[in-house]
Formats: C-alpha cells, structure tokens, sequence
C-alpha cells in the first residue's frame, strides 16, 4: 500500500482498509487481538520519517483503544530483551497487565517521563531514558522501541473520526504528490473533493524533516502543559 492511500485512510478512519503486515498479523493472532492500527505514543519515530501525522487523544467512547509502554509486537516476539527469560506466555501475560485503556495511564507516563529523563523533553526527542516502568525491562540492554509508548485502536471502519489529526507533516514535495494522487485515484466523490482537499490543506506543512519539525510541537505543547 502507498504512503498516499495509508495517509489518506488513517485521515479519514477507514482503518479497517489498512494494510495488515505479515508480523502484525502474527503478533495480534499469538496475543488474541483483532486487527488494530497502531500509534506512537506522544513521539515521532525517526523510522517513519518521511511523513508524520499527529492525533489528538481518542474521543471519550469513540472506539476502543489501549495503550502499553512498550512495542507490542517486539515484547511478544522476544525481540525486547527481559531482565530475565520469559516465555511466550508470561510475555502475553505482562502486555495484558501493563496495557492501559483509559485516560489514567497519562499518570504513569507522565511520572514515569519526570523519572526517567533529566529533561522534560527527552522522551519526546528520544534520549535514553535512565529506568523503565516495566522493571522487567532494562532499556539500556534494547532500543528505543522499548520504551517507546504504542498505542493501538481497533481497525474498524468508523463512521466519524474517533480521533482527530491536528497535523500532517511531509517532506517536501508530497503535498503536490498526495493531491495528484487524490484526484487520480478518485477517492473523493467530485463534488466532496475541494472541501476534502481544503481541509487536509489546513493540516499539512511540508518540511525538510517532519520528525524534527514534529518533535517541535509536541516539546511546545508539553512545555504548555
């Protein structure tokens, strides 16, 4: 699946239409899960660095969504080295007790942030935290994913939005790209098209790196906090 048709269905919830990778697939069948599309956690991740979507939180009752403070695919796999070997069921067992579905999982990530990084910002531009909230999990012996929070929402088809895109950052030149690609692809009734692209307009800049520039806002808005 194209950048352009991944954008434009996580911008307008038809997440049920995105592509489900061979490894995602086999970590939701091993843990149980139905298809979920996934997010990072109040971070921008280098690895996905071309283009970068920002959401707000999910809309109270709007879809089921959890949120773990770790990949999840990479705990559950074995990739996310324990303190100690864990079988693959103990392994499910801790991303059952450290999954969060509701608002006050932001008490432990932000206590968890406080303890874990000498500046406020550092999660967010992806300096090595000193301690993990899992302590089975010793984040100097892995990488950033983790410690990085995912969050996941069920891959369904919603009729609104349950969550809102307040920025779309894209390297230069995928603006023209992404619009080209609408209208040749014609996922927009004509008559809906100019209001769509009007409102995707107001959402996207372009940038040289939209992981910087999105790491930007979001040190903003945690300083606002």
């Amino acid at each position: 699946m194209n950048w352009q048709k991944t954008l434009h269905l996580r911008l307008t919830a038809q997440y049920d239409r995105l592509a489900r990778r061979k490894k995602t697939k086999q970590t939701e069948d091993t843990l149980g899960w139905s298809h979920h599309a996934y997010f990072f956690v109040g971070r921008p991740h280098p690895d996905y660095g071309t283009s970068v979507t920002l959401f707000d939180h999910p809309l109270d009752g709007a879809a089921p969504w959890a949120v773990a403070p770790f990949d999840t695919g990479g705990l559950v796999h074995g990739k996310i080295a324990t303190r100690t070997n864990l079988s693959e069921e103990e392994r499910r067992d801790l991303i059952e007790h450290w999954s969060r579905s509701d608002t006050t999982y932001t008490i432990e990530f932000e206590g968890w942030v406080e303890d874990a990084f000498d500046d406020a910002d550092g999660y967010v531009i992806g300096m090595e935290p000193s301690t993990h909230l899992v302590p089975q999990i010793d984040p100097t012996a892995n990488d950033d994913y983790s410690w990085t929070w995912e969050g996941r929402l069920s891959a369904l088809g919603y009729e609104s939005r349950p969550m809102e895109p307040t920025a779309v950052i894209l390297s230069d030149g995928r603006q023209k790209q992404f619009y080209e690609w609408l209208r040749a692809e014609r996922v927009i009734p004509l008559e809906e098209l100019a209001e769509y692209m009007s409102w995707v307009g107001g959402l996207i800049t372009e940038e040289a790196n939209p992981v910087a520039a999105a790491q930007d806002i979001l040190c903003v808005g945690r300083a606002s906090e």
